[in-house]
């Protein structure tokens, strides 16, 4: 994906937002790295298994092993508007939301989807630590 497609997808996005027409972003499985994100609202935009790496502007983590749920899946993190969201697969929700999810789904998945699960939360929460250290008493999702 270039950057003038990146730009029209989120200026169609940014329509659906405010109910203006336009349509939800879809970033799954995109490479995004490199990309400048630090003005894009990408509430509600799908972004499971897309690249993050080098993003500009985002806070985010990414957690991917072979025995993370079914078949090595990959969960995302992103601060999108001040509250953590995360992708897999399918899931898209908050962080009180996959664990919702986690404790309805199949008992041989929750501990390894616990594991990632845990590991975005300490590494969102590293990041938010280095970025502000002097106003903030504790991570912001620490559980």
């Amino acid at each position: 994906m270039n950057a003038d497609e990146l730009k029209r997808i989120l200026a169609d996005h940014a329509l659906w937002l405010c109910g203006n027409g336009g349509q939800r972003a879809n970033l799954s499985e995109a490479n995004l790295s490199w990309a400048n994100l630090s003005e894009a609202n990408l509430s509600w935009a799908n972004l499971s298994e897309a690249n993050l790496a080098r993003a500009n502007g985002l806070n985010y983590a990414q957690c991917s092993f072979d025995a993370h749920g079914e078949t090595g899946r990959q969960l995302s993190g992103v601060v999108i508007a001040g509250e953590l969201m995360l992708f897999c697969g399918c899931f898209q929700g908050t962080l009180e939301e996959l664990d919702a999810y986690i404790d309805r789904g199949h008992d041989s998945y929750k501990s390894t989807r616990k594991l990632a699960r845990d590991f975005i939360v300490a590494a969102i929460d590293a990041k938010s630590d280095k970025a502000d250290t002097s106003t903030r008493k504790r991570p912001i999702y620490q559980t």
